[in-house]
């Protein structure tokens, strides 16, 4: 006997939502970094790091002994900023690049590119989850130097000029998203597209990042005089078109050093009058902001990278 059908009364209850693939993804890899307990020791010493260059500024930052800087002057300011972001270039790339040459020697790397994942959100997840955590050490690298330099102002407010938080505030924001998005970015994005030079990569990019960039805005003219052509590297400002900060930092210092020379003899507190006046400036930010459109060249080169890439490359 044939019996009428009855909509159910309710309709069903919905099943948890799935959580979007790409935080799947940043999850995962930052639960495989944290696996790593050698992670840990990274914020411990970008602080120890921040303090110790923070203190060292009042013996490094004078001009002609006329004007103990201290971490208080804009000059200062940015001359700490643009050291740290160098030394913190290292770990940078350690927590991207290197992580498919982690895959490698732990014999996982078929494994991960094969998962039931868009390749595009692998990519674009792991480099988040790596990205995630160096802007933590880059945010906490500018609190170091902040708390360090009000530290040192409270415990000797004769030698040190107060410190300039805007002045540092600004060398960080300038500086920063370089080594956030384009030295990660390329990093990733090189040894993910060619996955058997992952070793290789991030130790070739060390090199490039703390000595062939910042010496090259020196070197290229040197290298066209030799080859004959030095009117064609006349007028250009190769500091401005390099993505590299310690040759700004020193064209910095050497502006402040020839405005120093020119005001001519002084007493001893003429000169700590004028040099503490010329530390306190902020320099010329038209070559930083032309560093900037780096940051986005990076991530279109890890956008490449997540649509062209291909596991069997």
């Amino acid at each position: 006997m044939l019996t009428e059908s009855r909509p159910l009364a309710r309709p069903l209850a919905a099943g948890p939502r799935r959580p979007h693939p790409l935080r799947v993804v940043i999850a995962w890899e930052l639960r495989r970094l944290g696996a790593d307990w050698r992670i840990y020791l990274l914020p411990l010493a970008t602080l120890a790091a921040a303090v110790f260059l923070t203190l060292a500024v009042t013996r490094t930052l004078n001009l002609d002994g006329g004007a103990a800087a201290g971490p208080g002057s804009a000059w200062a300011a940015f001359w700490l900023v643009a050291t740290g972001l160098n030394i913190l270039k290292v770990p940078l790339i350690l927590l991207t690049a290197t992580r498919v040459a982690h895959d490698y020697a732990t014999r996982t790397h078929e494994l991960v590119w094969t998962t039931p994942v868009p390749r595009s959100t692998l990519v674009w997840g792991r480099w988040l989850a790596g990205a995630l955590l160096s802007a933590g050490l880059l945010v906490l690298w500018l609190l170091g130097l902040a708390a360090t330099s009000l530290a040192l102002r409270l415990v000797d407010p004769a030698h040190t000029l107060p410190p300039d938080l805007p002045a540092l505030g600004l060398a960080w924001a300038l500086m920063a998203p370089i080594d956030l998005f384009l030295v990660t970015a390329s990093g990733f994005a090189l040894c993910t597209r060619w996955p058997g030079a992952a070793v290789m990569v991030p130790a070739s990019m060390a090199v490039v990042w703390l000595f062939l960039l910042p010496a090259l805005p020196g070197v290229l003219p040197v290298l066209l005089r030799w080859l004959g052509a030095p009117a064609a590297g006349e007028g250009v400002d190769y500091a401005r078109w390099v993505p590299a900060h310690s040759p700004l930092v020193d064209r910095m210092h050497d502006t402040l050093a020839g405005q120093y020379a020119a005001a001519g003899p002084l007493d001893a507190a003429g000169r700590l009058a004028l040099g503490n006046t010329l530390v306190a400036g902020l320099p010329d930010l038209g070559p930083w902001l032309a560093h900037l459109p780096y940051a986005a060249a990076g991530v279109l080169l890890l956008a490449w990278t997540a649509w062209r890439f291909r596991p069997s490359a």
